[in-house]
């Protein structure tokens, strides 16, 4: 599966690969974790801001990774039902 993005994370000790539908992290050419993260849509954006990887998905679902010590941690949750933005216009 081709990368929609890669990075540096742990102060350039290791690099995330992100592909539509999980993370490898790497240390040099070995493989340190595979996260399938079994999501109902595939991986659209993501950022970094070392230690943080955020993915968000073509169904708006935000997955943060968080590198501790040599492990992505994973943080779900659904952008619609953390914000509510209104995106209307009033009549003056």
């Amino acid at each position: 599966m081709p990368s929609i993005f890669v990075c540096n994370l742990g102060n350039n000790k290791y690099i995330a690969q992100v592909t539509e539908d999980g993370v490898r992290l790497l240390c040099g050419t070995e493989e340190v974790q595979r996260l399938n993260l079994d999501l109902t849509s595939d991986i659209k954006f993501a950022t970094v801001a070392d230690p943080y990887l955020c993915l968000l998905t073509e169904e708006g679902y935000v997955v943060l990774l968080t590198l501790e010590g040599e492990r992505l941690i994973t943080t779900f949750t659904q952008l619609h039902k953390v914000c509510n933005f209104h995106f209307g216009f009033s009549r003056l």
